[in-house]
C-alpha cells in the first residue's frame, strides 16, 4: 500500500525488480544463477509492493533471442537426410 500511494516508491520498486533481474542474468556462474525466466517473477514483484510485474525489455529479447539462435543453429543437410530415410 505505500508503494502503491507514492508515485517515487513505485518507481523504485520497478528500477529495483529490472536491476535485480538484469544483475541474476549476468551473473557468470550458471550452475547458481540459472535462467532468469525460472525464477518466480510475479512473486518477487509482489514482494516489492507493485501491484503486477513491470515489463522488462530484455526479457522479450532473450526469449526471441534463443528462438533466433534455435533456428540459425540447425543443421539444414542432417534434417534433409532425415527426411530422405
Amino acid at each position: 500500500a505505500v508503494v502503491a500511494s507514492s508515485p517515487d516508491m513505485n518507481l523504485l520498486a520497478k528500477k529495483a525488480f529490472k536491476s535485480y533481474l538484469r544483475s541474476v542474468h549476468l551473473m557468470p556462474n550458471k550452475q547458481i544463477f540459472k535462467n532468469v525466466l525460472d525464477l518466480p517473477l510475479e512473486d518477487y514483484a509482489l514482494s516489492l509492493g507493485l501491484a503486477s510485474m513491470p515489463t522488462v525489455r530484455f526479457l522479450k529479447k532473450l526469449t526471441n533471442r534463443e528462438d533466433e539462435r534455435k533456428k540459425k543453429n540447425v543443421d539444414y543437410k542432417l534434417q534433409k537426410l532425415k527426411e530422405e530415410i
